[in-house]
C-alpha cells in the first residue's frame, strides 16, 4: 500500500535557533509552497529507551558516522510509525547528512532528495584534532565513515540541493546524478551609513555538542590570556553558561537569544568571530555577519562554501592565540575595518544575486523528481 500524497521530511536533530535550523525551516516552507499537491510530514522525535547506549552500539556495528546513529536514535520510532500508518511516501527529503539512515527503511523506488547543508567531507575534516590519541583515533574513524556515508547518500539521491555553487561542485564530483543550488535566504543587510559600533567582538554559535563546547573553551582561554587591550567578547547561542574561566568580565556569555536580540548584537558589535576547529561549514554564520555589517576573524581551513579573503573580508588566523589580536587590529583601524566590512558586504550581495532564478531551477528539478510535472503557471 502506498500513499503518493505525502512527502517524508526527516529533519536534523537539534539546530533550533541556529543557521542550520533556520535554513531547514525556510527550505521546508518554500518546498511546501512549490509542491502543494503533497503533504509534508515530519516524524515525531521519540528516542528509544536505551538512549546513547543504542546509538553507540549501532555506531560500532553499522559502520555509519555517529551523527547518523544519533539521528536514528531520535527519529527511528517516529519514521516507523509514519510508514506503518501511511505506507511508502511519494518521496523523502533527507535534511542534513545525519538523516541519511532513512534511505535504508524506504523502498528503493522512492525518490530521495538530499538537502546538503555542507559538503560534509570537506567541512568536517578537522574533527580529528583531539589531543587524546584514543579520541583522535575515534574522530578519524568517524570522519572516514562520514565521507563514505556522504558518497553513498549522494549516489542514492535523485536530487541534491546545495546551499552554494562551491558545495554543488564538490557534491557533483562525489557522484550526484543531479545537483541544484537552493540558496539560503540571506538576511537583509544593515543599511550603509555612519559606523555606530561598540568596539566589541561577537561569537555566534550553538555549543550543546561537546566538541563545540571544547572549541569555545579553547577560544576563551586564549582570548583572556591575550595582551590587552583587546575587544570585549559577547558569546551568543545555546550551551553551557560556565565556560568563562573565572567568570571574567571581559567575556559575556549570553546564552540563547531571540532574533531581535541577535540583530541588535550584529548591528552594534564591531567584529564577528568564527573560531570552530571541530565541526564545519559555517557559511550561514558568515551570511549573518555580512548582513549585520561585521568584518570577520576566522580560522584557516574551517569555512567551506564561501571564499573569504584575508585582508578583504576580514582577517584569517591559524590558532586561538591569534583571534584576540586580529579582532583588536580590526577595531583599531577604521580604514581596515571599513575595507573588510565592504568586502564581506559585496560577498553577501553576490550571493543574493538571482536567488529567485536559482530557486526556480531547483523547484523545477524537484517537481520532476517527485513526478509532479511542470510548475504551475500561477507561481
Amino acid at each position: 500500500m502506498s500513499a503518493p500524497g505525502w512527502l517524508l521530511w526527516l529533519p536534523p536533530v537539534g539546530g533550533a535557533g541556529t543557521g542550520m535550523g533556520r535554513h531547514s525551516e525556510a527550505v521546508r516552507a518554500e518546498l511546501a509552497a512549490a509542491c502543494p499537491e503533497l503533504e509534508v510530514v515530519r516524524p515525531a522525535a521519540a528516542a528509544d529507551q536505551l538512549g546513547a547506549l543504542t546509538a553507540t552500539r549501532r555506531w560500532l556495528s553499522h559502520r555509519r558516522p555517529v551523527m547518523s546513529e544519533w539521528s536514528r536514535h531520535h527519529h527511528g520510532l517516529g519514521v516507523a510509525d509514519e510508514l506503518a500508518r501511511r505506507g511508502q511516501p511519494a518521496g523523502v527529503v533527507v535534511d542534513h547528512l545525519m538523516s541519511s539512515w532513512v534511505v535504508d527503511v524506504i523502498d528503493r523506488s522512492v525518490p530521495v532528495v538530499y538537502l546538503a547543508h555542507n559538503h560534509e567531507a570537506s567541512a568536517r575534516r578537522t574533527l580529528d584534532g583531539a589531543r587524546n590519541p584514543v579520541v583522535a583515533a575515534g574522530h578519524a574513524l568517524d570522519g572516514r565513515r562520514l565521507a563514505a556515508e556522504e558518497r553513498r547518500l549522494v549516489r542514492r539521491s535523485a536530487l541534491v540541493l546545495a546551499i552554494t555553487e562551491a558545495d554543488a561542485r564538490r557534491l557533483a564530483a562525489d557522484g550526484a546524478a543531479q545537483v541544484r543550488v537552493w540558496p539560503a535566504a540571506p538576511p537583509p543587510p544593515r543599511p550603509a551609513g555612519e559606523r555606530a559600533r561598540n568596539g566589541r567582538a561577537l561569537h555566534l554559535g550553538s555549543y550543546e555538542w561537546r566538541a563545540k563546547t571544547q572549541n569555545l573553551r579553547e577560544l576563551l582561554t586564549a582570548y583572556l590570556a591575550a595582551t590587552p587591550p583587546v575587544p570585549f567578547l559577547d558569546v551568543a547561542g545555546p550551551g553551557p553558561a560556565d565556560v568563562v574561566p573565572g567568570h571574567d568580565p571581559r567575556v559575556s556569555v549570553l546564552g540563547v537569544v531571540d532574533e531581535a536580540r541577535k540583530w541588535d548584537l550584529l548591528t552594534s558589535a564591531s567584529v564577528g568571530v568564527l573560531y570552530e576547529p571541530r565541526g564545519g561549514g559555517f557559511k550561514l554564520k558568515v551570511l549573518d555577519y555580512a548582513a549585520g555589517g561585521l568584518p570577520v576573524v576566522w580560522l584557516r581551513g574551517t569555512i567551506t562554501g564561501f571564499d573569504l579573503v584575508d585582508g578583504v573580508t576580514g582577517l584569517e588566523v591559524t590558532s586561538a592565540d591569534e583571534v584576540a589580536p586580529a579582532a583588536a587590529r580590526l577595531v583599531g583601524s577604521d580604514g581596515l575595518w571599513q575595507q573588510c566590512q565592504q568586502g564581506l558586504r559585496d560577498a553577501l550581495s553576490a550571493y543574493a544575486v538571482d536567488r529567485e532564478g536559482r530557486l526556480a531551477l531547483a523547484v523545477s528539478a524537484l517537481r520532476e523528481v517527485l513526478g509532479l510535472g511542470a510548475v504551475r503557471a500561477e507561481r
